[in-house]
Order: C-alpha cells, then structure tokens, then sequence
C-alpha cells in the first residue's frame, strides 16, 4: 500500500482518500448470507482437484442444491473458523456448464484463520476472493468505469452478474491490453526473485521497470504522461521498444539540464599547451541555449588533462578543438605500450573550429586551490537476455551476466553543487541522473539517462543485438516488401490493361496504340471502359481549330494524353461534341482530370503533329 501510493507521488498523483476492501468485510459478509438466503450462492466442500476438474468439464457439486439452512450453518462454521469449517469454501451459483469457464460456479469466500490479516488482525476467518469483492466494492465506492487488462476479459459477465445478482448499480469496464517491453519481466513473482537473490538491492533498483525503478534512471513524469497519452487506450497485447520512450524523455531533457564535463580516469592523458594563457576562471552558461539555467566556473590552463580514447586519435600536427575554449595543434605524443602518456599541445585558439574534425572535452589539471570532483559514472543493461520470454521459458535460462557497469572519472568542480535527482548531461557522454551524493569511496554516483538510440537502448548482452546488423536487416525488410507491393500494382495493372484492350476497336489508328499505355494507367472507372466499348471508326481531323488553345494552354505531354483520352473515349465527328465530352467531370485517382477537362482541346490522332510530339 505505501508503495503504491509513494509510486503515484513519483508520478504527481496525491489521492483524495484510501480506501481499503477490509473496509467492507462487514458488508460483504452481509452480501453473502443474502445471495445465499436467495438461492444464488451455496457451500461446498469439494476437494480442490476435484473442484477444479468438474469445473472444466461441466459437472455440477454434490453440494449445490442443498437447502438454505444447511449453506447458511457451513458457511457460519467458516466465519467461525471452526475445525468443520476450514473445510469448507462458498461457491456463486451462476451455471455448471456455461462456455466461458470463468461463470462456472466461482468461489466468493474461504475460510482461512490461521493466517492474521495485516490490517484488521484476527477479527475476521473467512475472506471474500477478488471476483467477490471487486464488483461489490467498486460499486458501493462509486467507481463509474472500471479500468483492467483484458487478461480480465473473460471475468467480465461474471462482474456483472454479482451487480446483477445483488442489485447494486452497474459499474462500466473498460478493457485495455497489456504495455510489455523487450527484455523486460512485469511479473511481480519474478521481480520478486531478483530481489530475494541480491540482484537488484531493491524495487527502486534502475534496473525494474517499476515507477521507482525508472524514476531513479532518469525518466520524467512528462514523459511518461505524454508517451502513455500516445499510445492511447489499445486492446492489444503490445511489446514495445525500450528507445521510444527514452528519445521522448531525452527530447524533454536536452532543453533544460545544465552541461557539464567528466573524464573516464582510466589512463588519463596529461596534455601541455604551449602559448595558452596564463591560468585564469570564466564564468560561462550552464546551458548555451538556455540563460535561465545560469553560470557555471570554467577554469583555464596550460596543463590539462584528456581521455585516453581521444589522445590516442590523434595524428601528428593534427589540429584539433578544446570545446568551449579553442583549437590547439598536435605537436607531440609521448607512446608506451600502445597507450598515450603525455601529449604536447601548441595554442592555436583563435583557429576556425569549423575546419578541425575532432572536438573533445578537457580538464585543467588540478593544484592545491583548485579541485576536480570524483564521481562514478553507472551504466546498466536488461535483466534478461532474451526479448520475449514464451509461456514455456524459465527467465533463470537467459540471466544476463553482468547488468551493472561502473567507470570511475574526474568531473569539473562545479558537479560538487547539485543535489540528488538533479539531471544534467556531461558533454560527449550522455544525460545522466545525480542518484547519491556519497556513494563508494565517497564518490559521487550518477546514473546514465538512456537516449533511445539503438546503441543505448540495444542489449549489451543479448547475441541478437548488433544495431547496424539490425539497421541493415530493417533496410533489406522494407525493400523487400516495397518490391512486392509494385509487383501486386503491376499485376493488377497489366490484368487491367488486358481486360479494356479486348474491348477496343480494331479501327484506332496506330498513333493511338503508341500512347495507349500512357492512357490506360488512369483508366480507373467502368463508366469509362462502357463509353470506350463504344468507339466506332476514327476521330476526324480539326488540327487547326484547336491549335491556337493548344499553344495558349501550353499543354505538356501528360495533358495531352489526357485530352487524347477524352476525344478516343467521345468518338466525336464535330467541335461541339467533343466539347461537350471535355467538358465532363472525368474524376481519376489523382483527381488531375477533373481540373484539366474543362474546355481544353487537343490534337486527333491523325495529325502530323501527333507523330513529333511522341518520337
């Protein structure tokens, strides 16, 4: 319970009033002996297996048509909790052999009392089960629309059915699929075990997909409003990506968190710079696009330290950019061993950063006056190796390994100041969440934010997880699957073709049979192939009479063919016929016909200028 509502805090819900179902034990007791008394719940104490085995095959208890008295006294002896009574459940008399096995006779109470309950002690024996309690308490508090996981579904009728029963008004239910994600567990038994075997320390561990859990690596609650928002209200089973939610919640990050820089300290690179300026301090913006975030202390000097990744990188002579400072010329690397010890720097901070292709972070060194601050950068992966786990599989089978990465680095010393949860991004790192202020050896510990690309979202264990391979594989699907659907288009289309071209007169000049393909692509509408069925000789020559609207509408080789089109489909003998046929509304599937019909004219088929304009 305090989790539960410590877990709505999190995400800015503050209930109203908490209300618990031991808050109508009194009354659902009082529910029972008057469905009993009404013929419509009885006792029975049929062993379990067997209960369980006449349920599915439709076969009524021994006990179900005892008479009132006798259920009212056994189910007495199970509030007692009398030695008779332990043995003994009470069963709703809904129907012995009704299709959905959920409305087959459902237990609404057992007798158990050994076990005290964590509220109300031992005042209470027998226990309404949630198929009881659920309807009953949900109506009597109000509820208006009940909200569950279609897993409930077949639950539905038999919802109804007590409110029906007992005559206590209706509740709604709204059924909504399950929300599952790769290489994830929602199961609170399995979550359980990862907790009893010191996995994970607790349920706010990073690693559960708890409200804590994701709370505690970084997830906003406007991210999880805005992504549950949409997805909307779905009755199926989804599994989802991990990256979705995650390049939504950095896109609401990356304008608000302040900027900061660490160094891994494995084998960092000690750098001189020859002509830098004398030591000094800059206050600069926390965040460059957002003044509202303030300043922060940026200490400048000659002797500055650098990852190993990006000394190693660099060539001879190289000029290279020290973000927020300038560029600087490779004059000498110092090599032992494959790893870079020293490098040697020449000032060139007024280069154009613009020219130079590797920008890396930096520290000045520490002295005695001035600090850098040590932190643990952590990293998790997945829990589980395998995306989707099948009724069948154990989740012991796919443990992943090693789901905790810890680096220890140097930050700048203006990290000493944030407080736990604050959220900030060190630069060519990633986002990261502050999560213990002293954390081993009295580091400061921030956990890594993921940013929803495929490298930060992708297992680090899992042998399916390669993102380019991935990247290549979705690349291959969608030609494939384009490819198919032209061939489907094509082969409607040639099928098309075939069936209009049996029905054209033999009698069509040879230039119309040229642009025919052109023509019968848009050829959508039966309307037309019935006109088309009705061509008779050929459409006669007025090349004058429309040269002049030719030129004036400077009509392209497509608006031709459509003219073309209309004048075949017309069979016209005179001007004023065919103008009446352009003039009609030929609606095709871009819709381009309906605005080029209206008094537009082309040339016939037999014209000199037919033969120009397609060779």
């Amino acid at each position: 319970e305090d989790a539960i509502v410590e877990d709505l805090a999190l995400l800015g819900i503050k209930a109203d009033v908490v209300t618990h179902t031991s808050d109508y034990f009194e009354k659902l007791q009082e529910l029972a002996v008057r469905m009993i008394k009404e013929g419509h719940a009885y006792a029975d104490d049929t062993q379990q297996e067997q209960m369980r085995a006449e349920r599915m095959d439709g076969i009524p208890s021994r006990r179900r048509d005892a008479s009132v008295e006798e259920n009212l006294q056994h189910f007495e002896a199970m509030l007692q909790g009398t030695e008779e009574g332990r043995s003994w459940c009470l069963r709703a008399k809904m129907s012995v052999d009704n299709p959905n096995k959920a409305m087959r006779d459902p237990v609404m109470y057992r007798c158990n009392a050994d076990v005290p309950h964590q509220r109300t002690g031992t005042k209470w024996k027998a226990y309404p089960t949630y198929d009881f309690a659920c309807p009953v308490v949900d109506s009597l508090e109000g509820v208006t629309h009940a909200l569950r996981t279609n897993e409930y579904h077949d639950r539905n009728p038999q919802y109804a059915w007590f409110l029906q029963a007992l005559g206590l008004r209706n509740v709604e239910i709204w059924d909504y699929g399950r929300l599952n994600f790769v290489y994830t567990l929602l199961s609170k038994r399995k979550l359980q075990w990862f907790v009893d075997h010191g996995v994970v320390s607790d349920w706010s561990d990073p690693r559960f997909p708890t409200v804590r859990g994701i709370r505690r690596r970084g997830m906003t609650i406007d991210c999880i409003q805005q992504f549950i928002l949409s997805q909307g209200p779905s009755q199926q089973i989804i599994n989802m990506e991990w990256d979705n939610i995650w390049a939504l919640n950095k896109r609401l990050l990356d304008p608000v968190v302040p900027r900061f820089v660490a160094l891994s300290e494995n084998q960092l690179v000690k750098a001189s710079i020859q002509g830098a300026p004398p030591a000094h301090e800059k206050q600069v913006p926390r965040h460059k696009k957002n003044a509202e975030l303030g300043v922060k202390t940026t200490v400048y000097d000659s002797h500055i330290f650098l990852e190993q990744a990006d000394a190693a990188s660099f060539g001879d002579n190289e000029e290279i950019t020290l973000m927020d400072w300038g560029n600087v010329i490779v004059r000498n690397k110092s090599v032992q061993d494959g790893v870079v010890t020293a490098l040697e720097l020449e000032a060139h901070l007024d280069g154009d950063f613009k020219v130079t292709k590797k920008k890396v972070t930096w520290l000045a060194q520490p002295t005695e006056s001035r600090h850098l601050t040590p932190v643990m950068l952590l990293d998790f992966d997945y829990l589980i190796t395998k995306k989707k786990l099948e009724e069948d599989d154990n989740f012991t089978d796919f443990l992943t390994p090693q789901t905790r990465f810890e680096t220890p680095a140097l930050a700048d010393a203006n990290v000493a100041e944030l407080k736990e949860g604050d959220q900030i991004q060190f630069e060519r790192n990633g986002y990261y969440i502050l999560d213990k202020v002293q954390g081993v050896d009295g580091r400061r510990e921030f956990i890594k934010i993921p940013d929803g690309r495929a490298a930060s979202s992708a297992s680090k264990a899992a042998p399916d997880e390669n993102p380019e391979q991935k990247k290549a594989a979705a690349a291959a699907a969608r030609a494939q699957k384009a490819a198919q659907k032209e061939e489907k288009k094509k082969q409607k289309r040639n099928k098309k073709n075939g069936n209009i071209l049996k029905i054209l007169p033999w009698s069509i000049p040879k230039q119309v049979w040229r642009i025919f393909p052109v023509i019968l692509q848009y050829h959508q509408h039966s309307a037309r192939a019935k006109i088309l069925s009705q061509m008779r000789g050929k459409c006669y020559h007025i090349e004058e009479a429309l040269k002049k609207r030719w030129e004036r509408r400077m009509i392209n080789r497509w608006h031709y063919c459509c003219h073309l089109y209309l004048m075949v489909c017309s069979s016209c003998h005179s001007l004023s016929q065919y103008k009446i046929v352009s003039e009609t509304n030929f609606n095709t599937q871009t819709g381009r016909m309906t605005n080029l019909c209206g008094g537009l004219f082309g040339l016939l088929c037999q014209s000199s200028n037919v033969e120009r304009f397609f060779e």
